[in-house]
C-alpha cells in the first residue's frame, strides 16, 4: 500500500503543478513567397505577434472569453475535473483497502473510464501538430507542464492499475476464508 500512497501523492503533486504551468507556448510568424515578415508585423501589431505560453488554465479562459464556452467546457472536464475526481476515488479506495474494507463500485469505475485519462494530451498534441501545419509558418513548442501534466495521468493510471490488483487479492483472500 505504501507504493500506492506514494503514487498518489506524486501524481496529486504533478497534476497541480501540470495544470498551472506552461504547456504550451506560440510563436506567430509570417511567412510567404519565400520572404519572412514576421519584424515587420510584430511592429505594426506587437500585441498580435508576441510570443505566447499557455498553461491548460490559461487556455481554458482564453478559449471561454474567445467565445469558444463549449470546448472550453469540454477540456475543463476532461483535464482539470476528471483527474481530480479520478484521483479523489483513488485515494478513497485506497484508504478502504488499507482498512481491509472493500473499496466499492467506484474503483470499477475509475477503471472503465481511465481510457479517457491521456485525452488532454493528446488534444494538446493534436493541436500542436494542427498549428504547425498551418501556412504563415508560425511556431508551437510544448512546455515543461505538458509532461509534468502527463506524468500526474500516468502515475495515476499505474495507481489504479495496483489498486484493482490489490482489491482483487482482497476479494479472494475473503472469498478463500
Amino acid at each position: 500500500m505504501k507504493r500506492i500512497f506514494l503514487l498518489l501523492i506524486i501524481s496529486s503533486f504533478t497534476l497541480g503543478i501540470g495544470i498551472m504551468a506552461p504547456t504550451m507556448q506560440t510563436e506567430p510568424r509570417l511567412t510567404l513567397y519565400d520572404g519572412d515578415y514576421t519584424e515587420v508585423m510584430h511592429l505594426l501589431f506587437p500585441e498580435e505577434f508576441k510570443v505566447s505560453s499557455f498553461s491548460i488554465i490559461d487556455g481554458i479562459s482564453h478559449m471561454w472569453h474567445g467565445g469558444a464556452k463549449g470546448i472550453a467546457s469540454l477540456i475543463f472536464g476532461f483535464s482539470i475535473v476528471f483527474p481530480v475526481l479520478k484521483l479523489l476515488i483513488l485515494w478513497m479506495a485506497s484508504l478502504k483497502l488499507s482498512q481491509k474494507k472493500c473499496p466499492g463500485k467506484s474503483l470499477k469505475f475509475v477503471e472503465k473510464l481511465g481510457k479517457f485519462s491521456m485525452i488532454d494530451v493528446f488534444v494538446i498534441s493534436v493541436l500542436i501538430v494542427t498549428v504547425k501545419g498551418l501556412p504563415g509558418g508560425s511556431l508551437i513548442h510544448a512546455e515543461w507542464g505538458l509532461y509534468i501534466f502527463a506524468l500526474s495521468v500516468v502515475l495515476s493510471i499505474i495507481a489504479g492499475f495496483m489498486l484493482a490488483h490489490r482489491a482483487h487479492e482482497q476479494e479472494m483472500a475473503i472469498s478463500r476464508s
